[in-house]
């Protein structure tokens, strides 16, 4: 738990505080002005810093005041903290010979993205994928597999004699991409690097279709005309659905 010091009431324990977000983020002068996605990173970007980060938080079972805070991301939660998360990642670098900070987290890039499409995995999670930009595709790539490789070893390491784990991780190739997928029943988590871009399903096919689709040129929807012209109308809402019925195939007739 951290010991948060309310520059009105003294140090408090973190139960009493509410976590009001990144602090010196400034509402934009010309709110009019701005387009979708200056709003949404206005709204929803924060960073996210490994050590130093002000913080704005709010004394709610106490003095109810809010104030700026300075907080180490790394040390505040316990002393050792960083140590001994820097001596658990030198463990594992040797083991895996990965290193994680580097060659795995260095080379995931800036931009995420989520999306579900219903003509690849049906409506709801099972069409979930998340998109990541690369800034080093092939490093991540070799990284990751060397991981894998490493987790089921350590697996088979805690297991008894003669007994052999029901997890494994394959590798199957779908249309000249490498889909990676981790077997267990009801759901096969993926993952596939495409054209500099990560793709992370709940199942290989869903993975290897995002990336198809992800690389072909007419991929947006936002060069759908019908699209365009209904966004429009609405105002460019953030969300909605649209059904377009004539367009729609016929699948059954009427006697």
């Amino acid at each position: 738990m951290l010991l948060i010091r309310c520059p009105y009431c003294g140090p408090r324990p973190e139960i009493e505080f509410a976590y009001g977000g990144e602090a010196h983020i400034a509402r934009p002068q010309s709110p009019a002005l701005l387009d979708d996605d200056q709003w949404a990173e206005f709204l929803f970007l924060r960073s996210n810093p490994k050590g130093v980060h002000c913080e704005r938080w709010r004394h709610l079972h106490g003095c109810a005041r809010f104030f700026n805070a300075i907080r180490d991301t790394l040390s505040d939660v316990q002393p050792q903290a960083a140590d001994q998360v820097n001596e658990m990642l030198k463990a594992l670098n040797q083991q895996s010979e990965v290193d994680i900070e580097k060659d795995l987290i260095g080379s995931l890039g800036d931009e995420w993205a989520y999306f579900t499409d219903p003509a690849i995995g049906g409506r709801g999670i099972a069409s979930l994928t998340v998109v990541n930009h690369l800034k080093d595709p092939a490093t991540f790539e070799r990284s990751m597999v060397k991981m894998q490789d490493f987790v089921l070893q350590q697996i088979e390491q805690q297991m008894g004699p003669g007994q052999k784990p029901q997890i494994h991780f394959q590798t199957v190739k779908i249309d000249g991409m490498n889909i990676h997928y981790l077997a267990v029943p009801l759901i096969s988590p993926s993952w596939v690097v495409h054209d500099g871009m990560l793709y992370v399903a709940g199942f290989p096919q869903v993975a290897a279709a995002a990336a198809r689709r992800g690389a072909s040129a007419e991929n947006s929807i936002r060069k759908n005309a019908a699209f365009v012209a209904m966004h429009e109308r609405l105002g460019r809402p953030a969300d909605y659905a649209q059904l377009s019925l004539p367009t729609l195939p016929v699948v059954w007739n009427t006697v």
